[in-house]
């Protein structure tokens, strides 16, 4: 069985390309086991991840990640409804390393908003 966990909406992209798939909660998608190892690589390479054998189970995993640009823009909605503000807005902080630190964004807003001084 084949499994993307995904941190943004990927359907669109999975019928596009006319992979089977249940969304088996907000954000992951299990592929149909008429899925062939050739659909598989095709989505690997679309989505820049590849499936790693879960060591726990039999399924293979794939966790996609959104670009930097999408990133930012999560942070930015977080900001917005948290504080009122963007991050262009704010004093400097090195979002591009809570990025590649493969951090989620809402924990990336946490730890910036621990930074703050009032």
């Amino acid at each position: 069985m084949f499994i993307i966990h995904s941190e943004y909406d990927i359907s669109k992209i999975l019928n596009d390309y006319k992979m089977s798939f249940i969304e088996t909660k907000p954000l992951s998608y299990t592929l149909m086991p008429n899925t062939t190892i050739t659909e598989c690589e095709t989505i690997e390479n679309i989505l820049e991840s590849r499936f790693v054998r879960d060591g726990a189970s039999y399924d293979h995993i794939m966790k996609v990640r959104m670009d930097y640009n999408e990133f930012m823009k999560a942070i930015d909605k977080i900001l917005l409804a948290t504080i009122g503000m963007t991050h262009n807005d704010l004093e400097d902080y090195d979002w591009l390393e809570e990025y590649d630190s493969e951090a989620e964004a809402s924990e990336a807003v946490s730890e910036f908003l621990e930074t703050l001084t009032y």
